[in-house]
């Protein structure tokens, strides 16, 4: 089997992924009141597309928790 970090299809190493910036604070949907990020980033690396992060409103207090965007998808 192919060592980790390696496409076993194509018998190259997996493209880099930049780091993605989060948002410390965003609105809340429910009240419009700051919800806070409360999620630290995973050891060892940035944040990347598809990474859980999750944010708590000051004034409501839902949590809310969201996926990181690949900000590619959206395409030209």
């Amino acid at each position: 089997p192919p060592s980790l970090g390696v496409d076993a299809r194509a018998g190259t190493p997996p493209a880099s992924v930049p780091p993605v910036e989060v948002d410390q604070i965003i609105t809340c949907i429910d009240c419009g009141g700051r919800a806070h990020l409360v999620s630290y980033p995973p050891e060892e690396r940035d944040w990347e597309p598809g990474d859980l992060i999750v944010y708590r409103c000051e004034d409501c207090l839902d949590r809310w928790d969201l996926v990181v965007p690949d900000d590619d998808a959206d395409g030209p």
